[in-house]
């Protein structure tokens, strides 16, 4: 612990007065804007093009990319984001560009160096690993109004080193970079430790850690501060410190170490001691007891997709009607939120992401937040089903709001399973003192109101298709979530 101090320190005294206070201002959220004017970013992007083109007669490969994508990375708006990003240094932009373009070949493949890259180009296990919560973009901002980026490492898993990389692509460049904020304000990241106290923290490899932060260290993004937040414990502590004095070794940035901040405490002491850095907690992803927040998880995604006007189309075998929409992208649900859809199925079902179709029911049937017109897209989903699906346990197609039976990250973090969580939820105290016959009215009541508002509970054949389970299978589920919820 004291040996990561120490090293901050070392760093912060390498700094002349006016950089060492630059960096103290932006810990504390008090720092200046990255500021421009039309003439200092004409200027700027001249110099980039004259730096770019001595660098192009030198640097086969970039002549390469050059020649074939000449378009695509003499944008000028793509310029600014590494030139702003290295606060106006041009040099150093130059090289994060072509460090860039080296990754994105890297993990893309070279087709894809000239063009953005969308969702499409995520496999399923980038997706899995974006919805599983291993980060999280703050609703609100700090004091200063910089963007606020959350990361769990207890998500980490078993995924491949290059489908973290993927992701991070996704989640900065995609979400994060086009952010006017980030771009002249910057960002603060925030890694938090929602371990319990008494349990050691998932930490990555050193060689996974490293090709992760040689991925983000190319992305044109400035962190103007980092928040390592740890449960206090020393085993976790000098595991934890040792990776991440290995990291800042590695690290040639010095912009980015000096801006950077340890945590230690419980769940309450760091939510303070962030608090006293302007970071509002009251939108924090974690709550005062140390978990995650359901209700808000994934919520920065659907934003996401919801301004980009996508659409999630049910059956990838059958193309769905023409939308109305302009510039609408149209992805199958199986690459992203549901799961697969098979070719058996007949109908094609097509619903814009929106965060109010995501509606959570309380237990008087009326939605949070939404008004009762639009209780639950849902619902008229459900009456549509209802009526072409008159055989019993004939192939449906599910929709955002149904709730699917099964193990595994992908469908627990679709929001019908979701909103039935939180449902439950409200129902928990009542039922762990109930007596046995209460407890299966309860567990009948539940059933009731997410009928009623129009979730079905969905199981999987053996051929993949989906169908609408058994009453007796749904209050199993239900059964099953407040029997699991005693346990923990």
């Amino acid at each position: 612990m004291k040996e990561t101090e120490d090293m901050l320190a070392s760093e912060l005294n390498k700094l002349s007065l006016q950089e060492r206070t630059k960096a103290l201002e932006d810990i504390h959220c008090v720092g200046q804007d990255l500021e421009e004017t039309p003439e200092l970013v004409e200027e700027l992007l001249a110099e980039f093009d004259r730096t770019a083109q001595q660098q192009e007669q030198h640097d086969p490969t970039y002549k390469m990319i050059a020649k074939r994508y000449r378009e695509y990375i003499e944008d000028p708006s793509f310029r600014l984001k590494f030139i702003r990003s290295n606060t106006h240094n041009v040099g150093k932009a130059v090289n994060q560009m072509l460090h860039f373009l080296r990754n994105k070949a890297k993990y893309f493949g070279n087709d894809c160096i000239g063009r953005e890259i969308t969702i499409h180009d995520l496999n399923e296990e980038d997706r899995e690993l974006l919805l599983s919560g291993i980060y999280h973009i703050q609703k609100d901002k700090d004091q200063k109004g910089r963007v606020i980026l959350y990361f769990f490492s207890e998500f980490l898993g078993s995924a491949k080193a290059e489908t973290f990389c993927r992701v991070a692509y996704y989640v900065y460049f995609n979400i994060l970079i086009p952010i006017p904020e980030v771009q002249m304000k910057g960002l603060v990241n925030i890694f938090y430790d929602v371990s319990k106290v008494d349990e050691l923290p998932l930490i990555p490899n050193m060689n996974l850690a490293l090709t992760i932060m040689d991925m983000v260290t190319s992305l044109p993004i400035r962190f103007s501060a980092r928040h390592y937040c740890l449960k206090a414990r020393q085993e976790k502590l000098d595991l934890f410190n040792s990776l991440l004095q290995s990291l800042f070794k590695s690290c040639q940035q010095s912009y980015g170490k000096v801006r950077s901040r340890m945590h230690y405490g419980s769940d309450i002491e760091l939510q303070y001691q962030l608090r006293s850095h302007g970071i509002n907690t009251d939108s924090s992803p974690i709550n005062p007891k140390g978990g995650l927040r359901e209700d808000i998880r994934n919520d920065w995604l659907y934003d996401h997709l919801r301004r980009e006007r996508t659409i999630i189309a049910y059956t990838p075998s059958i193309q769905p009607p023409p939308s109305e929409e302009p510039n609408v992208d149209v992805i199958a649900p199986d690459e992203l939120w549901l799961p697969r859809a098979k070719a058996g199925d007949v109908e094609t079902f097509h619903h814009t992401v929106d965060h109010d179709a995501k509606g959570l029911i309380g237990r008087n049937g009326k939605a949070h937040g939404i008004s009762e017109s639009r209780v639950s897209q849902a619902g008229a989903d459900e009456k549509h089903h209802r009526s072409s699906n008159i055989i019993e346990n004939a192939p449906i197609t599910p929709t955002f709001g149904d709730i699917f039976l099964g193990r595994g990250r992908v469908l627990q973090n679709v929001p019908g399973n979701i909103h039935f969580r939180k449902l439950a939820t409200e129902y928990k105290d009542e039922y762990e003192k109930a007596p046995p016959r209460r407890r299966k009215e309860i567990v009948s009541e539940v059933g009731r109101v997410l009928s009623t508002d129009g979730r079905r509970f969905l199981k999987q054949t053996n051929t993949g298709a989906w169908v609408k389970s058994s009453d007796k299978e749904a209050k199993t589920k239900i059964a099953q979530f407040f029997r699991d919820f005693r346990k923990k």
